[in-house]
């Protein structure tokens, strides 16, 4: 298990976050103030984002893989115009739920962010580019590419049920069944689809240095992150990981750690640490990792 929060890059942080307070205080904006008692999963997040602001140079690039209905990547717009609205910026959101993504669309067009340089992906990050199983729930987060196989899904159907869909599956991509599963808040419905997938290398290739990934693609990244260790080593700065389970957090520790990535942050899921900083009870876990070399 790891329970470690470093201390510099912490309290660095917490500046930043008051620095970030105070700018609201004097535009008279009415976003919310971050409070910078204790210590959370989402503060360890922002003081990332807010850290890799900080660093940029004459342009801020951020990815965020697994992006949901984009809400990092709209808080990072928001806090990239306050602090440091002389750069240009890039963002680029991936998210493999449809719905999960017109969300995100109708929110940048209701924030007025159209010409914000937001490039908004429906697609699974995954270690190749070939087409995904993906349970599709609308509402529902934390869904991720599936080694359930077509086959064993439909299966499970009557004949007649599975004739009608793998002719649905043919036709539209998806299988047009609502089959049941648990989650945390009670049993939902869910169907079956067939989506795209892009690799690291597709979503970063060609975009320069790269400030920020935020990365949360609910245990996914076990397959994807290893995969592309040398284009993160080339070309990112700072990662942000939510882990998704103890061995997977021990195994993506270890990875950075021989890569020469400093670790900021390392806290395994589903954990009550108690630490200088206050106590946290973690759910996904969190790794925050930087960049050792000098990338340009």
């Amino acid at each position: 298990m790891f329970s470690f929060v470093s201390e510099q890059p912490f309290k660095l942080g917490l500046e930043l976050i008051e620095r970030r307070n105070a700018m609201i205080s004097q535009r008279g904006w009415k976003t919310e103030k971050l409070s910078t008692d204790g210590l959370s999963e989402s503060m360890l997040e922002y003081i990332d984002l807010f850290t890799a602001l900080s660093d940029a140079k004459d342009r801020f690039r951020m990815a965020e893989l697994g992006a949901g209905t984009a809400q990092r990547t709209l808080i990072a717009v928001a806090a990239a115009k306050l602090m440091r609205p002389e750069i240009a910026r890039d963002f680029v959101a991936v998210e493999a739920m449809p719905t999960h993504v017109d969300i995100a669309r109708q929110r940048i067009a209701e924030r007025g962010l159209e010409k914000e340089h937001i490039n908004l992906m429906n697609a699974a990050v995954w270690v190749d580019d070939s087409p995904s199983f993906f349970p599709v729930a609308t509402g529902v987060f934390g869904q991720s590419v599936s080694d359930t196989a077509i086959a064993v899904v439909v299966g499970k159907l009557a004949p007649e049920a599975a004739k009608a869909a793998l002719n649905s599956l043919v036709t539209t991509g998806r299988l047009g069944i609502e089959e049941s599963f648990g989650t945390a808040s009670g049993e939902r419905t869910r169907d079956w689809a067939v989506i795209s997938s892009l690799t690291p290398e597709e979503i970063l290739g060609g975009r320069g240095v790269i400030d920020l990934v935020d990365c949360d693609i609910q245990g996914a990244e076990r397959q994807v992150l290893p995969k592309f260790m040398s284009l993160f080593d080339d070309h990112v700065k700072l990662m942000h990981i939510g882990t998704h389970g103890m061995e997977m957090h021990e195994e993506l520790h270890e990875l950075f750690s021989s890569h020469d990535w400093e670790i900021r942050w390392s806290l395994s899921p589903k954990t009550k640490h108690e630490m200088a900083f206050g106590s946290v009870e973690t759910n996904d876990g969190v790794l925050g990792v930087r960049n050792t070399r000098a990338i340009q």
